[in-house]
């Protein structure tokens, strides 16, 4: 795989500890999560403190340049347009494939620059929110609709902020947005222990009037007076013009308790080491802070969260949607609430766990590692006009029209491994496709789904679909669940199953139904149609011939213009069957059963082949009468084409298909087929399938999962 060079450069002084530094050495990390960009970062200001810059210092795929070594600037910084002039030298020299920029100012001085403006990917900071949208300043309006006009794509913090800046310019599409969230180290093999030790509390941030650092210290020193087991570990130096006047007083508090342990500023590793010490992480702030800055998250509170601990902080809807409704330790109202929710995670060992195993579980898609997976498609977009995909499987019958889709797309190429058997696979060509590729899609989860889940590369994506004969392979037991991105279960059903199964969470369970291509099978029936019978595939002997061939018999002994239409295989055709004695009886006494009667003549088997469309045109009726199915799309086919389903009640198909076609024995699956003649051929069969199974839809959904 070629190189892609990228170039970074933000409005932002990488000697500060803030947000906006923090962001730079982020974006550096997540993006030498792969290994085949090389990144160069331009610097705004010369190094004088590595606290921030320590954190990317190891990453061997980047490049630091330093501007103030040869060149002189009319300061200590480089200036907007300073920038801005030498980052069009820079790609002139350098030629990236991308140049991601931070800072509004920023990225309308080179969105002007017409040889760099189809490389940009702005980053930009809005201090609005949907309560003073309509105080947006007429400039800044006019700024970030160029902005959003000549940027290539825009990153967008949250969604809340994407619809924010939507309703700012008053577009509609979502095109150009890419979600960008703040970005936290990989998680760490081993689990935290989720229990209270040393009743550590830590703050870790600015001191800031809107960040309650005054009213969060003077809360602590008091709960410490009262309990001296209890300990505050503080973390940040840079004190805001907005609280200027309590300065003095908050670090008297910090210099003159010996419960209080002040850390000054420190690189966000020994932050983040500073978290994982303590047992309760502080993020309360002001309610004028949440209502002016609602459409951010607070990268502290992940960290806190990363580091396995409880969080004490505002209940806003942002954070209902991060941490859960029922989160236990929000706030709710003033200073009294505030130090009973840390009292509550101090000695309740119940709501601790609770709270801080909440708050774990919601942070892993913030990771380097899962933010690369969510940008990499559009990132690499700069190099090439298409995706590369690959499928796995030894059968690809159930998805060959959505291969061929993706193989004549302009947005993908395909290649194919195709396995001999279910673990049995070209290893050197699956490894050629794994080098190639960008999103692996295994069907089937069996031996493919093992190996690739073992074998992919962390900004790789891996989807695999799962039909039913998984639960009884068990491959899943071999899965690297970590590394499968998403998992597609074709009933709902089958969600459930794999739930229970494989003990996937359930955020990556798809359920999508197995395609049909409803036009293809819209044809008019023939006459007759009504009194035949259709089944497809009848081996193994779960699929329950002899019930089709009760049902035909009771209908012929009433009417014998009946017939039942078989098309499959032969079981002599599958040499495993006739090499299982359970098997071989059970066919040999159906075929005996079948020649010794007097309506032989009438079951009919039609050859295997691939003109299925055709041959519904003569069925009225397709059975269903399995002991198991995954979704049985001969059934869903069948109805595209008007015909009545008479469905035998396996587990999950009322899940798929209406309650009013299953049954539960041969009796009643007679009394359907007598009910519902008059539906033979009709369009509300027909339309009842498109609107459930149509191939357009599913493909859709597949090519959304892939590309999200």
């Amino acid at each position: 795989m070629s190189k892609l060079k990228i170039l970074i450069y933000g409005d932002i002084d990488i000697n500060i500890i803030d947000g906006s530094s923090i962001w730079v050495t982020s974006i550096i990390n997540t993006l030498s999560e792969n290994e085949n960009i090389d990144i160069d970062y331009l610097l705004k200001t010369p190094i004088k403190s590595d606290n921030v810059i320590k954190s990317i210092n190891k990453e061997i795929n980047l490049n630091i340049i330093n501007p103030f070594e040869n060149t002189k600037f009319r300061g200590v910084r480089m200036q907007v347009d300073e920038a801005a002039d030498f980052v069009e030298k820079l790609d002139y020299k350098n030629n990236y494939d991308c140049i991601i920029a931070r800072g509004n100012l920023l990225c309308e001085q080179l969105c002007k620059i017409e040889n760099i403006r189809k490389k940009i990917m702005s980053y930009i900071i809005t201090e609005y929110n949907s309560k003073n949208v309509e105080n947006v300043k007429t400039e800044d309006k006019i700024r970030l609709k160029f902005i959003f006009d000549n940027s290539r794509y825009m990153f967008i913090q949250t969604e809340e902020s994407k619809n924010l800046v939507k309703k700012i310019l008053q577009i509609s599409t979502d095109e150009k947005f890419i979600i960008l969230p703040p970005m936290i180290p990989n998680l760490s093999e081993n689990l935290p222990e989720f229990i209270n030790k040393k009743n550590r509390l830590i703050y870790s941030g600015k001191f800031s009037e809107n960040w309650y650092t005054y009213n969060i210290l003077k809360s602590c020193e008091n709960l410490i007076n009262s309990d001296s087991s209890i300990s505050l570990t503080v973390v940040g130096n840079k004190f805001n013009s907005d609280i200027n006047n309590k300065k003095e007083e908050i670090l008297s508090i910090l210099q003159n308790n010996s419960n209080i342990n002040w850390l000054k500023g420190v690189s966000r590793q020994d932050s983040n080491k500073a978290m994982e010490s303590c047992d309760i992480g502080i993020a309360w702030r002001s309610i004028l802070m949440d209502n002016n800055y609602s459409v951010e998250l607070s990268t502290k509170v992940l960290e806190y969260a990363r580091a396995g601990i409880p969080i004490i902080l505002r209940k806003t809807s942002m954070y209902e949607n991060l941490l859960g409704k029922d989160y236990p330790l929000f706030v709710e109202d003033g200073e009294i609430d505030f130090l009973d929710k840390i009292k509550l995670a101090l000695y309740n060992e119940d709501i601790y766990l609770k709270a801080a195993t909440m708050a774990y579980n919601s942070v892993k898609k913030y990771t380097f590692s899962e933010v690369y997976k969510s940008i990499h498609l559009k990132i690499w977009s700069f190099k090439k006009d298409k995706t590369n995909l690959v499928f796995a499987g030894h059968d690809f019958k159930f998805i060959n029209k959505i291969i061929e889709y993706f193989k004549l797309s302009d947005k993908f190429e395909v290649k194919i491994d195709e396995w001999k058997s279910h673990n049995k696979h070209d290893e050197a060509y699956s490894k050629e496709c794994l080098g190639w590729a960008d999103i692996i899609f295994c069907e089937w989860g069996l031996g493919n789904a093992v190996w690739y889940s073992k074998n992919k590369k962390n900004y790789q994506k891996l989807i695999v679909r799962i039909h039913s004969q998984e639960r009884r392979a068990k491959f899943y037991k071999e899965f690297n669940i970590e590394k499968i991105d998403k998992v597609i279960c074709i009933t709902p059903y089958m969600f459930e199953e794999v739930y229970r199964l494989i003990n996937i969470p359930r955020y990556k369970i798809e359920m999508i139904f197995n395609y049909v291509d409803c036009d293809e099978f819209n044809k008019d029936k023939l006459k007759g149609s009504e009194y035949n019978l259709g089944m497809i595939g009848i081996c193994p002997k779960s699929k329950r011939l002899d019930l089709s061939i009760d049902i035909f018999e009771k209908l012929w002994e009433k009417d014998n213009r009946y017939k039942l239409y078989i098309k499959g295989k032969h079981p002599k055709e599958y040499y495993w069957i006739y090499n299982n004695e359970s098997e071989k009886l059970y066919y040999n006494n159906v075929f005996e059963r079948i020649e010794n009667s007097e309506w032989k003549d009438n079951v009919v088997f039609d050859e295997f082949g691939r003109n299925v469309d055709e041959w519904f045109t003569k069925i009225g009726y397709i059975l269903s009468p399995s002991d198991f199915e995954g979704s049985h799309v001969s059934v869903a086919e069948g109805i595209a084409s008007g015909c009545v389903p008479i469905i035998f009640n396996w587990n999950g198909s009322e899940t798929i298909y209406e309650d009013k076609f299953i049954c539960s024995c041969v009796d009643e699956a007679v009394n359907l087929i007598k009910t519902y003649r008059f539906m033979i051929g009709s369009e509300e069969l027909k339309q009842y399938c498109k609107v459930k199974f149509d191939i357009y839809k599913i493909i859709d959904n597949i090519e959304m999962m892939m590309l999200i």
